[in-house]
């Protein structure tokens, strides 16, 4: 029986769940064209380790979204700082 105990032991050891950990940002995206809010986003893959054998998933965002500067509207009506705030506040809902 002890080297079926062994067996087991050894197998228990090998067989270990890996929790997931977020590898790096990717460098940010261009800003988006328009005039007034541009938009521009990065990601990240739960790949450094990707979660396995039962691990924990990586926790929080894998992809984030920024304001880049305002452009001149050459007389267009730009996206005014309320729109964009409901906009920020629709995704944020959406992605968490």
């Amino acid at each position: 029986m002890l080297s079926l105990e062994l067996i087991v032991l050894s197998y228990a050891t090998i067989v270990q769940a890996v929790d997931g950990a977020w590898g790096k940002w990717s460098a940010w995206s261009e800003c988006s064209e328009g005039c007034g809010f541009s938009i521009q986003s990065r990601n990240r893959a739960c790949d450094n380790p990707a979660p396995s054998l039962g691990g924990q998933p990586c926790y929080g965002l894998a992809h984030q979204t920024s304001v880049c500067d305002a452009e001149s509207c050459n007389g267009a009506v730009p996206l005014t700082a309320l729109e964009h705030s409901e906009t920020c506040f629709t995704r944020n809902i959406l992605e968490h």
